[in-house]
C-alpha cells in the first residue's frame, strides 16, 4: 500500500495544517449544526478528500458525538473498508454527464439501507458538465433530511455559481515546509528509517506544500534505508544544490559560456529541466525578496524570462532550448549599430565561404570545358577587379577600397563586384545585372547594412540607390552563379 494511503488521516486530530476547517466541523457535529452541503476547495494533497471521509463517518458514527468518528463501531469499520453502501463516493471526472447526475438524484431520494444518513462525496466536482450541475441544483439546494453532499475540487471557479452559493465553503491551504518536514519525519519513524536532516528538508521543499506529494517522494527513496540528501537528489533526478547557485551567479556576472554549460551539464546528467527551472525561480525569488531597489529590476527581468521558459518546457522542440533562450534574453549583449558590421556566426561564415567557392568552381569548370588549364585561370576576384575599377567613379571622398573592405560578407561583396557602382552628389548608385541581384540588395537588412557602411566611411548624409541595368557579366560567369551564392 502507498505511504499516503497507509498514513491517510482517519480522524480530525490527524488533520495537519487545516485547523480552521477542523475546528468548525467538530463544533458543527457537537452542536448538531451540520450543513446539508459542503464545498472543500484547495490545491491537491492538502486533505480535502480525507476530511470529507472523516466527516462522512462522523455523521453516521454510533458512538458519542464528541468522539465521532470513533473508527471502532461497525458503521465506521464498514466505511473504512469501503463496504458501507450509504457512503457513496463519486469521481466526477469519469461520472460527469447529465445521466450520471439524474441517476444520483433518483437514488438519493431513497432512505439509507444501513446507516442513519446517506452521504455523497463528489470528488473533482468541477469536472461535471453544465447540464449535470443543473440536474443536481435542486437536490443540493433542498435535499432530503437524510442526505448530505460533500463536494471537493481544486478549481472552485469552475463550479457553477448557483451550486457554490448553496454550499458551505472551506478553503484548504498548502502546508509550510516546517510542517511537511514534521509529517515526513513522523512517517520515517513509523517506518523505522533515519534519514539525514538535509534529506528531509529537500523532500519537504520539493513537495510544494502537498502532503500527498511529500509522502510520494518519500516512498521513492525510503527503500534506500537511512538515506542522505545526495541520494534523494540522485533518485529523484534533482540537480545538486550548488548547481543552481553557480548558474544564477554566472547569470548576474553576464557569463554566457558558464550559464550555457550549467544547462548542458544538468541536461546531460539526466535531471528534470522543469524541476531545475523551478529551483532557479525559487532562488531568484529569494534574491528578489532580499534585494535592493537597484537590483530589483534586473531580478524581475530574470524571473520573467524563466517563467516563460518554464511554460515552454511543457512541450519543447529541443528539451534544453527554452532555458538557453532565457539565458540569451538575460545576458545583455552590446547592440552593434547597422553601420558597424556584426561578426557572423561560424556556421554562417562557412556557408558564405562555401558559396563563394561554388562560384569559383563553376567558373573553373566552364574554363576547363574550353580546354583551359586550371593554373591559367585567374581567381574570380581578379577577373572582376578590372571591371570594377572602370565602373566606380571616385568622386569627392568616395574610396571604393575602403568601402569594399567594410563589407564583411563574402557573398555580398561578390555581388557588388559584379555590379556597376558610381558615386555623385552624395549618392552611391548601384546598377545590377539582373532583377534577382537588385531584389537581393533591396532587402531591408541588406540595404540598411550597405547604407550604414556608406554613411560611416564616406559621408554621414550619403544616400543609396539600386537600379537594374549594368554591363554584361564577365566571360565565364552566369547569373545562375550569383543566385547559387544566396
Amino acid at each position: 500500500m502507498s505511504l499516503y494511503r497507509k498514513y491517510r488521516p482517519q480522524n480530525f486530530e490527524d488533520l495537519k495544517g487545516q485547523d480552521h476547517v477542523k475546528e468548525v466541523l467538530q463544533n458543527a457535529l457537537k452542536q448538531d449544526r451540520v450543513s446539508h452541503a459542503y464545498l472543500f476547495t484547495g490545491p491537491r494533497g492538502t486533505g480535502k478528500t480525507s476530511s470529507a471521509r472523516i466527516l462522512a463517518r462522523a455523521l453516521n458514527c454510533e458512538s458519542d458525538k464528541e468522539k465521532a468518528p470513533c473508527n471502532e463501531c461497525s458503521l465506521c469499520q464498514e466505511a473504512l473498508n469501503d463496504q458501507l453502501t450509504d457512503l457513496i463516493e463519486i469521481d466526477a471526472a469519469s461520472h460527469g454527464l447529465v445521466d450520471d447526475a439524474r441517476d444520483l438524484v433518483e437514488k438519493a431520494r431513497f432512505m439509507p439501507t444501513r446507516a442513519k444518513n446517506k452521504v455523497y462525496i463528489i470528488d473533482e466536482v468541477h469536472m461535471l458538465s453544465k447540464s449535470a450541475f443543473n440536474a443536481l441544483l435542486k437536490i443540493v439546494e433542498e435535499p432530503p433530511d437524510h442526505v448530505y453532499f460533500i463536494l471537493a475540487t481544486t478549481e472552485s471557479h469552475k463550479v457553477l455559481e448557483t451550486i457554490r452559493s448553496r454550499c458551505q465553503r472551506f478553503d484548504f491551504h498548502l502546508a509550510d515546509e516546517v510542517l511537511l518536514k514534521t509529517v515526513i519525519s513522523g512517517v520515517c519513524e513509523l517506518e523505522k528509517v533515519k534519514p539525514a536532516d538535509e534529506a528531509l528538508e529537500l523532500l519537504s521543499a520539493h513537495a510544494r506544500g502537498s502532503f500527498r506529494d511529500g509522502l510520494s517522494l518519500l516512498e521513492q527513496v525510503i527503500g534506500l534505508g537511512d538515506f542522505s540528501a545526495d541520494q534523494v537528489r540522485e533518485t529523484l533526478g534533482l540537480s545538486q544544490a550548488g548547481v543552481v547557485q553557480e548558474f544564477v551567479k554566472a547569470l548576474f556576472e553576464q557569463d554566457l559560456k558558464t550559464s550555457l554549460e550549467c544547462i548542458k551539464n544538468v541536461h546531460d546528467q539526466g535531471h528534470d529541466l522543469s524541476e531545475y527551472c523551478q529551483d532557479i525561480l525559487v532562488h531568484l525569488r529569494e534574491l528578489l525578496l532580499a534585494s535592493s531597489a537597484q537590483t530589483c529590476p534586473q531580478i524581475l527581468k530574470y524571473i520573467d524570462a524563466f517563467l516563460h521558459a518554464h511554460e515552454q518546457l511543457k512541450s519543447p522542440v529541443i528539451s534544453q532550448m527554452p532555458l538557453e533562450l532565457a539565458v540569451y534574453s538575460c545576458i545583455e549583449r552590446d547592440i552593434v549599430p547597422v553601420s558597424q558590421p556584426v561578426s557572423t556566426a561560424p556556421l554562417k561564415e562557412k556557408t558564405e565561404v562555401a558559396s563563394t567557392q561554388m562560384v569559383d568552381e563553376k567558373i573553373d569548370n566552364k574554363d576547363n570545358t574550353n580546354n583551359t588549364n586550371r593554373d591559367d585561370v585567374a581567381p574570380i576576384e581578379s577577373q572582376i577587379e578590372p571591371s570594377v575599377e572602370n565602373t566606380i567613379e571616385n568622386t569627392g571622398s568616395f574610396d571604393k577600397k575602403v568601402f569594399f573592405a567594410e563589407v564583411k560578407q563574402a557573398s555580398l561583396r561578390s555581388l557588388l563586384k559584379f555590379s556597376d557602382l558610381s558615386y555623385s552628389d552624395k549618392t552611391l548608385m548601384i546598377k545590377t545585372r539582373s532583377g534577382f541581384e537588385k531584389n537581393k540588395l533591396m532587402e531591408q537588412d541588406t540595404y540598411s547594412y550597405l547604407l550604414g557602411i556608406l554613411r560611416q566611411v564616406i559621408d554621414p548624409k550619403a544616400t543609396l540607390k539600386v537600379e537594374e541595368g549594368a554591363a554584361p557579366l564577365p566571360e565565364g560567369v552566369s547569373s545562375s552563379d550569383l543566385e547559387s551564392v544566396f
